[in-house]
């Protein structure tokens, strides 16, 4: 099977995602919830969503995304089983507020978090967000 594009979780909500990007003043690509099945019995969590289309809108699978699910492919999980979230909610820009673009974005995290918990769904941390990212 050839890893493919995950579809997007459109289940934030338009008040929740209206005033997130008002404090990350608009220096960010459009906010991404998460990609996958949101009922996934495996949660993963990367640092940013990067980019899905290039430059002419065209949607395309990044390196990033390419590579994760190329290995959960190889080592037999299906797609269906996994949902993948980000540390930040958007693809950064231009230059930000770092600190509380990682702020906000961990509220909305551990809201994630708590909600994959209660169903029972392992989570996994990759890259530096792991070593950054201290929960409870």
């Amino acid at each position: 099977m050839k890893p493919q594009i995950l579809p997007e979780d459109l289940k934030l909500n338009w008040l929740t995602a209206k005033a997130m990007e008002e404090r990350l003043n608009h220096s960010t690509s459009r906010l991404i919830w998460g990609e996958g099945n949101p009922t996934a019995p495996l949660f993963v969590v990367l640092d940013n969503p990067g980019a899905r289309e290039n430059k002419d809108g065209v949607p395309y699978l990044c390196g990033t995304r390419a590579t994760l699910l190329n290995t959960l492919l190889d080592v037999g999980i299906e797609l269906e089983q996994i949902y993948v979230s980000f540390f930040l909610k958007s693809r950064p820009l231009k230059k930000y507020n770092k600190e509380m673009a990682r702020a906000t974005s961990l509220l909305y995290l551990r809201q994630q978090i708590e909600l994959h918990k209660s169903r029972k769904a392992k989570t996994k941390f990759t890259g530096n967000f792991q070593r950054r990212f201290k929960y409870g």
